[in-house]
C-alpha cells in the first residue's frame, strides 16, 4: 500500500486498500450498510476506516456471506 492515511494519528484504510487486502471488490457504501460499520472518516475522495478495525470488516464480511449461504440454503434467496 502506497499511501499512507491517518485519522486522528492512527493508520487507516481506504476502500481500495481493504479491497485489495481482502483480493475481493467491496463499495464503501457495502461495508457502511451491510456490514454496518460506518467509516471513521470521509473526505471528498475517500471514505476511511481506521486499520484496526480491518479483522473486524473481515469478521463482519464472513458473517455476511454465512448469513447469504442458510438464506440460500433455505431457498429464501435464489441467483439472479
Amino acid at each position: 500500500m502506497s499511501k499512507k492515511n491517518h485519522i486522528m494519528g492512527q493508520p487507516a484504510l481506504t476502500t481500495t486498500q481493504i479491497c485489495q487486502m481482502l483480493r475481493v471488490s467491496v463499495s464503501a457504501r457495502f461495508i457502511e450498510e451491510e456490514l454496518g460499520i460506518p467509516p471513521d472518516e470521509k473526505t471528498k475522495s475517500a471514505s476511511l476506516w481506521l486499520e484496526s478495525k480491518f479483522n473486524y470488516i473481515c469478521y463482519q464480511l464472513a458473517q455476511y456471506a454465512m448469513d447469504v449461504r442458510e438464506a440460500h440454503i433455505s431457498g429464501d434467496i435464489k441467483p439472479v
